[in-house]
């Protein structure tokens, strides 16, 4: 999916922002506007608003959802809940979005797509975004283990250390300067996007590249506070979950609001492709180019915080890949296989 020339991409984009976000770093107020700047001068103006407004929803989320379980609410509950509101226009859509989410996320059931039909009621539904959470949790887990060594690879790759974006991953976990430090990391992810062949690539909205970026962003930030003792690992774990969901959510939202076809099927390929086994591996990349961004210190400093969860993350993907609720991730073996572990 990615290749040297990608590689070259993101060290030109690094090096060309480079004192233009190290400005926006002293004047944290003028960010929007500066990085609005940045996209039109790459020729993706027409990106930014979508990359933000996800960027923006996905941290809206994560406070919401903080609320409802701070009331005993569950997070696959929270998020059955907010998906259930598609529905109203469209009673198949919660259904349809589930189906296609399991084929495209190769996963495999007991029961078929998570038990459920397309004359499912509500019930059904709730059991099957259980059960799609449980999956995709199954995905983090794994992305996370595969960033276990990701340090080895920065030194081939971005050699250009940038303040700003070492200042956002140094400070507290959902700061106000992450959304344009993965804003700025979603536009080098368009500008490979823009030159690669790669078919799966090409199709994904600005806003499934603003995913994955924030999905490798959070487990790298994750990793920095978990090795300088500043975050607990139960912490680590739940934020990392609670990120996924709100992510998940938002990408639904991105996708009805600006597709013209909003049907559950559509959604749900956008979900499978961003989500499953093509998204963990561009994630992978993008993890290592925020490694170059941050230099090798601090990327050996994240990989360690990562060494000490990865026992831990494993062991929940063995348990999940024989216990959660008749689910065989078949998605999620083949990453496992091609990561060697």
């Amino acid at each position: 999916m990615v290749n040297d020339q990608a590689i070259q991409i993101v060290s030109r984009i690094v090096k060309e922002s480079k004192q233009d976000l190290d400005l926006m770093n002293q004047k944290p107020d003028t960010y929007e506007h500066e990085i609005r700047k940045l996209y039109a001068k790459h020729g993706f103006e027409d990106k930014y608003d979508e990359v933000h407004d996800f960027f923006t929803r996905v941290e809206g989320n994560h406070r919401t959802l903080l609320h409802h379980k701070s009331k005993g609410m569950s997070t696959s509950t929270w998020l059955h809940q907010w998906l259930a509101v598609y529905e109203e226009e469209d009673s198949n859509f919660l259904p349809e979005l589930l189906i296609t989410i399991q084929q495209d996320m190769d996963i495999e059931t007991q029961e078929g797509a998570f038990g459920l039909t397309l004359q499912s009621g509500k019930t059904e539904s709730k059991s099957a975004v259980r059960s799609l959470f449980k999956a995709i949790t199954l995905q983090t887990n794994l992305q996370i283990v595969s960033f276990e060594q990701f340090h080895k690879d920065v030194p081939n790759i971005v050699k250009s250390e940038i303040r700003a974006i070492q200042k956002a991953i140094k400070a507290n976990m959902g700061d106000s300067f992450d959304v344009p430090t993965k804003e700025f990391i979603t536009l080098s992810m368009l500008k490979v996007q823009e030159t690669s062949m790669d078919e799966t690539l090409q199709s994904y909205r600005a806003s499934q590249l603003a995913s994955i970026v924030d999905s490798s962003y959070t487990i790298l930030k994750v990793g920095y506070h978990l090795a300088n003792g500043s975050v607990r690992m139960s912490d680590a774990m739940e934020y990392v979950m609670d990120r996924t969901a709100s992510r998940l959510e938002a990408l639904v939202h991105s996708t009805c609001k600006r597709a013209s076809e909003k049907t559950g099927a559509f959604v749900g390929r956008v979900i499978g492709s961003t989500f499953g086994p093509a998204g963990a591996l561009l994630g992978k990349f993008v993890g290592t180019a925020i490694g170059g961004m941050v230099g090798e210190k601090m990327s050996n400093m994240i990989s360690s915080g990562i060494h000490k969860i990865a026992p831990i993350v494993k062991e929940k993907i063995n348990q999940g890949l024989e216990m959660v609720g008749g689910v065989i991730d078949t998605g999620v073996t083949k990453i496992k296989n091609f990561f060697g572990w």
